[in-house]
């Protein structure tokens, strides 16, 4: 008999002699992404003894204090007195009969604790160690269109963090090498008037991998490299673009100014701004007033707010001035001296600036340049007047490029951590575990040969009872993404009656049975390859359209590609603004459902097969056949069975098996799906599955044509097998 020991911070606690406690092991709880953190976990009752009294300090009675329910207690389990899980315990209830206690409610908790209770329903938008700002403008779009940048959050670095794919929000692209009308959408380079793609139909997107280490990094946890890793393209090049609204990224939300200006950069990108040390201005050894005076030449009509803040190596430095302007289009004098902006005054008065480092903030509602004149004037001894006779004037004159800059956690798509998270999880049958102080991400079929270990277990087993039975396979099997409604997706579902990238098939000769239903949280974009509608070049570019079926801007789901560089391609036109200066481009990254569209076997995120939208051919590698065609191929077969044993299995056997490992049983061999073991009796009930050997049937031909068509009838999220942890329960 298997006996079980509970202390609670060292203390050893009495439990009821008839308490019946199980350890369960099953692929449902590793399928499930919100579990991957349930290490172990169970509530039972303890009596209400002398010995329990004095550990939970008499908890019933309100008036003696000293135990704290509202916080976990350190906690260890041992079994046969050996230790088995290191947790805390909490205090649920105390059950009361009359006016005396007869059992206290406690649940032990694992050392770790369940994903959603850490992540809560915190949104991407949250993940505010990603402090990089967005700078856009002309310039740095194109330069961001051509390279991408690196960007650091933790002690991770992610190269080619943000681009600027081509997908426009408004308006249609178009190539058409013969016309050079000016002002069009034609993004040929041929011809001498501007015409092409301007910058502001553009928004940015963010590589996955940079959210994974963000999301690492603020909850404090670790994931595998094995699958999120940068040698996986399949991963690796996913993007997300920043869309938290339709329409363009600069746009006027409710009473808020047009531009959402955090901070100014200079044009040349430089994050230092005017600034100035004070010793800069102040000789120190002389006790003099010295006042700070800005005049600023900016564009007629144009509204900027001056901010000055002192410490400002603080992320967020208070201003210590701020005032609100608009532009006369000559030189106006922000702060004149009879404002009395002191940056050292002699008489001790507290309107000084503190803090050795100063810097000046323009925000603007239109992206503009700024012509700035900053003065300190040194007065004399002070006069009846206040000030005495000015003595020396220092200028530096600036030009300031004032351009709109958010920052990435502030475009992020309205998501959640967790639902972003599960959506991937989705995307290629990952499995989840705790190992090592690690969260193991794999490949449900990496899950499954990740083990070698095989487990004999017939002396074990009870052969005076087992069950055999039929596994119900799914009669309906579904995957589809939830957004599929942009211009092109949805006019490959009003021309083929199909979802874009979606299979939805009924299992044949399968009357009973599971659904089988994936659905991920994301939009789904079907892309077009340009050609040249009015001569015989061939374009190297592919783009998305962001628009409903009305061509309206459309915002739809979090959207999801594969973010592609090409070099050396097409040139294609780029406007500074809509009809403005051109520049030509022969480097951009394109927008792609193919990790790398120029290759045939290349890894898509359509579930069935589809075109390569770039090269016309099929897209094959899609994500079912890659990550779902085993698992429900063996689903299916006519030859699998469940199993059914009653073992008493020893305790090095319970405590060492891993739901990934074999078992053999009179020299068969079964995959686990399932481990009951009861502490009481010592009784532990298998379920297990027999290993499928032949595969000589092919699925399409119980499936129909599953791999190749999509439809639209996808109705739910899937519920069983799907994501996966190897948390245990007791």
């Amino acid at each position: 008999m298997i006996q079980l020991q509970l202390y609670i911070e060292g203390q050893q606690v009495e439990l009821h002699d008839n308490e019946s406690v199980t350890l369960t092991q099953s692929l449902q709880d590793v399928l499930d992404l919100q579990k991957i953190f349930t290490d172990f976990s169970r509530t039972f009752n303890v009596p209400a003894s002398k010995v329990n009294n004095k550990i939970f300090k008499h908890f019933y009675n309100p008036s003696i204090r000293g135990f704290d329910a509202r916080s976990k207690k350190e906690s260890e389990l041992y079994l046969n007195y050996k230790p088995f899980k290191s947790g805390k315990i909490k205090l649920e209830s105390v059950q009361m009969k009359g006016n005396s206690p007869i059992n206290y409610r406690i649940t032990f908790f694992g050392k770790t604790i369940e994903l959603k209770d850490i992540l809560g329903k915190d949104k991407l938008s949250s993940l505010t160690n990603i402090t990089d700002g967005i700078r856009y403008d002309a310039t740095t779009i194109k330069a961001r269109m051509q390279s991408a940048y690196q960007i650091s959050v933790g002690d991770a670095t992610v190269e080619e963090a943000v681009i600027y794919p081509i997908v426009t929000h408004t308006n249609r692209l178009v190539y058409d090498s013969t016309d050079d009308t000016a002002g069009t959408y034609n993004i040929s380079a041929n011809g001498t008037n501007n015409h092409g793609l301007p910058v502001n139909e553009l928004k940015p997107a963010v590589r996955i991998h940079l959210l994974i280490k963000a999301i690492e990094d603020k909850y404090g946890f670790k994931f595998s490299t094995d699958f999120f890793n940068a040698n996986n393209p399949a991963y690796y090049n996913l993007y997300l673009w920043l869309s938290k609204q339709k329409g363009k990224l600069e746009q006027e939300d409710g009473d808020k100014p047009a531009l959402r200006v955090r901070r100014v950069l200079s044009s040349g990108g430089d994050s230092n701004l005017f600034g100035f040390q004070d010793d800069t201005y102040v000789n120190r050894t002389r006790d003099r007033d010295r006042i700070f005076v800005i005049s600023i030449k900016a564009p007629a009509g144009t509204k900027y707010s001056l901010r000055i803040v002192s410490d400002a190596n603080r992320e967020f430095p208070s201003p210590f001035y701020e005032s609100e302007h608009t532009a006369t289009g000559g030189t106006d004098s922000v702060i004149s001296a009879s404002d009395r902006l002191f940056l050292k005054e002699a008489s001790g008065n507290t309107n000084v600036w503190n803090g050795n480092h100063h810097e000046i903030r323009i925000s603007s509602n239109t992206p503009a340049t700024f012509i700035m004149t900053q003065s300190v004037i040194e007065f004399s001894s002070e006069t009846a007047e206040g000030l005495g006779v000015a003595q020396a004037t220092r200028v530096v004159e600036c030009i300031q490029e004032v351009s709109y800059l958010t920052t990435i956690v502030d475009e992020m798509p309205d998501i959640s951590v967790m639902d972003f998270l599960t959506g991937l999880f989705k995307a290629f049958n990952l499995t989840a575990y705790y190992e090592d102080d690690t969260i193991k991400i794999i490949p449900l079929d990496s899950f499954y040969a990740s083990s070698t270990e095989t487990f004999d277990i017939t002396e074990y087993i009870d052969t005076t009872t087992s069950e055999v039975s039929s596994v119900l396979p799914y009669n309906r099997i579904s995957f589809e993404y939830e957004g599929n409604e942009t211009f092109f997706s949805a006019f490959h579902t009003q021309m083929f009656g199909s979802k874009w990238g979606s299979v939805s098939e009924t299992v044949e000769d399968v009357p009973e049975g599971d659904d089988y239903i994936i659905k991920l949280p994301f939009e789904h974009q079907k892309f077009e390859k340009l050609i040249d509608s009015g001569g015989s070049e061939t374009p190297s570019v592919q783009w998305g359209w962001s628009v409903d079926d009305g061509q309206e801007s459309y915002l739809g789901k979090p959207f999801l590609f594969y973010g592609h560089k090409i070099t050396d391609g097409t040139p294609i036109n780029v406007l500074d603004t809509p009809g403005g200066a051109k520049t030509a481009l022969t480097t951009y990254f394109i927008p792609s459902n193919l990790a790398d569209p120029t290759t045939a076997i290349s890894q898509s995120i359509h579930f069935g097969q589809e075109k390569n939208e770039y090269t016309g051919t099929n897209a094959n590698n899609s994500l079912f056949n890659t990550y779902y065609r085993n698992y429900i191929t063996e689903s299916v077969n006519s030859s699998r069975r469940l199993f059914k044993f009653t073992a008493f299995l020893p305790l090095k056997v319970i405590l060492n098996i891993k739901l990934q490992d074999k078992v053999v049983i009179f020299n068969d061999l079964y995959k686990i799906n399932k481990i009951v073991t009861n502490f009481e009796n010592g009784k532990t009930q298998l379920e297990l599955l027999n290993e499928v050997i032949n595969f000589d049937v092919e699925l399409d031909d119980v499936i129909g044509n599953l791999a190749t068509t999509a439809d639209n009838t996808l109705i739910l999220a899937d519920t069983t097998l799907t994501t996966a942890d190897a948390g245990r329960t007791i």
